[in-house]
């Protein structure tokens, strides 16, 4: 058992979008292989003002935050940014992240401004990594 805590997130505001299955799938790995890891749905209650995530954020130091990009719409950054500042606030020290199809697809202006707005400790594509890594081990069970 790690003593690592994860926090994975998505970054869909809106209530009753969808079920966040890749961050379930993720978390459910991650969690078999001894992380521990929570879980924030923001589109629960429609936390457009992101008031959950800050709460949440408030729980634990934790040493990385995963927000799942699902749409390479103009906004994505926008709000990936806005979340990134709130878990940076309450955790500074934390490593945040972001990959699926949204960052995957427009890598070099998240990067950008991730790089601008919240520091350097800013990952873009893990999960997307994580993702493969989980696929390259199951080849060799």
């Amino acid at each position: 058992m790690f003593n690592t805590r994860l926090l994975l997130v998505t970054n869909i505001l809106e209530k009753d979008y969808g079920e966040p299955v890749g961050i379930l799938f993720l978390a459910s790995y991650l969690r078999n292989e001894g992380f521990i890891v929570d879980i924030f749905d923001p589109q629960i209650n429609g936390d457009m003002e992101l008031v959950g995530l800050e709460h949440k954020c408030k729980e634990y130091p934790y040493d990385f935050v995963g927000i799942s990009v699902l749409t390479s719409a103009d906004n994505s950054i926008d709000v990936v940014t806005r979340m990134s500042k709130v878990i940076r606030a309450e955790n500074p020290n934390t490593v945040i992240g972001c990959g699926g199809v949204g960052a995957s697809l427009r890598y070099e202006e998240f990067v950008g401004s991730m790089s601008n707005n919240v520091g350097d400790k800013y990952m873009v594509g893990v999960v997307l990594g994580l993702h493969w890594i989980f696929f390259y081990l199951q080849e060799f069970e």
